[in-house]
């Protein structure tokens, strides 16, 4: 759950160009995080950082975050990035390489004020919503990948 603070377009080390979206979990928000649609882990990337405020986009670089590579079932990548805030300071990611995960699937869990960021390729993404909507876990869909 959480409201989206930005959507970016970015540059991704294993996407290239890419939109980023940003999402802030506030102390009243669910800080849990499900697999967005059936796919396999490519990677994990945990990165020991910083507590800036969460909602700001220097946390995006400089805080604590676990970054997740996934693979779609028709081969689109997608990353999501579990950010601790200036309030969290533990990430749970259940998430290991190699792992073929299902929607819906426990991701993780990020320890109050934080950020969750889901980065997808810009050429094959559709985005459904905008900066300052308001998201629910399992129920707001992001967007789509293109056919």
């Amino acid at each position: 759950d959480g409201k989206i603070v930005s959507i970016k377009e970015i540059s991704d080390p294993d996407m290239g160009n890419a939109f980023k979206i940003a999402i802030f979990l506030s102390f009243f928000n669910v800080h849990r995080q499900w697999v967005p649609i059936n796919s396999k882990v490519l990677n994990t990337h945990y990165n020991p950082g910083k507590y800036f405020v969460a909602s700001k986009d220097k946390a995006s670089l400089n805080n604590e975050q676990s970054s997740i590579l996934f693979k779609d079932d028709s081969d689109n990548p997608f990353r999501i990035k579990q950010i601790a805030g200036f309030v969290a300071r533990r990430i749970v990611n259940h998430m290991t390489p190699d792992l073929l995960v299902k929607k819906g699937q426990k991701l993780g869990f990020i320890k109050f004020g934080s950020r969750v960021e889901v980065i997808v390729p810009k050429n094959n993404f559709e985005i459904a919503i905008k900066k300052g909507d308001t998201v629910r876990g399992c129920k707001t869909i992001l967007g789509h990948f293109k056919s």
